[in-house]
């Protein structure tokens, strides 16, 4: 796996493909929308009277992603609007009590389909899915983030299809992890895949009967042994 500027991470493997997919949103209440006009990422970033952005805080990889996307706008970097005073940072919860009260503008986010804290914070205050300038989604194909749809509905307020740039989710493990722990583990999680997902559904987009093994993903980043024991033996992987 690679990381940062070609920094190799040789001792990870992965167990299964892509359980979900993250898709990375800027969305700002509507009633902010309503009074300023401000309806796209580009002029929020532009415009002369700065907003209220938030994010979750250090730690997250909201922060260095939307980082990046400013990078690719031109725009000032969130260390920038930090020291501009306009910049706060927490959790789901936390964010959406700050919009309720109008203490922030803009919310930067990249979660799963079906995020509880993200469904919560969308059913309870009423936002608009801001769009992502085109030099925005190119910069970040460029550094493994290819541009995505999140579906129109998927979540309160997002009215239409909502164009992205997304991140895989996946199951790692240390090379040296035992075959046979892995292997039990991936077996415990499809054969009880019905009672995974009624506990997590943000992973109902994981269909390991469905993953393409031969794929180029898996070719750049091997499978472990235990994880592709379990899946010859199911008939998956030949």
């Amino acid at each position: 796996m690679v990381h940062g500027k070609n920094e190799k991470k040789k001792n990870i493997l992965p167990l299964p493909g892509l359980p979900n997919i993250a898709y990375c949103f800027a969305l700002a209440r509507k009633s902010f929308v309503e009074r300023t006009g401000i309806d796209t990422l580009e002029k929020a970033m532009t415009a002369k009277d700065m907003p209220r952005f938030a994010c979750k805080p250090a730690g997250s990889s909201v922060p260095p992603i939307f980082d990046a996307i400013l990078k690719f706008m031109g725009a000032p970097s969130l260390e920038q609007i930090r020291q501009a005073g306009r910049l706060l940072q927490g959790q789901p919860a936390q964010i959406s009590e700050m919009l309720r009260d109008n203490r922030a503008d803009v919310y930067f986010e990249s979660v799963p389909l079906s995020h509880a804290g993200f469904t919560e914070l969308t059913l309870t205050n009423d936002m608009v899915f801001l769009p992502f300038p085109e030099v925005a989604l190119k910069g970040m194909e460029t550094m493994g983030m290819p541009r995505g749809i999140f579906p129109a509905g998927g979540y309160r307020g997002a009215d239409k299809d909502y164009v992205n740039p997304t991140t895989g989710n996946t199951f790692i493990a240390h090379k040296d992890v035992p075959e046979y722990e892995v292997y039990s583990l991936i077996k415990l999680l499809v054969e009880h895949y019905d009672e995974l997902i009624e506990e997590n559904p943000t992973l109902s987009e994981w269909q390991p009967d469905k993953d393409d093994y031969t794929s180029e993903y898996f070719r750049i980043v091997p499978l472990h042994p235990g994880a592709a024991r379990y899946y010859r033996e199911r008939g998956w992987l030949k």
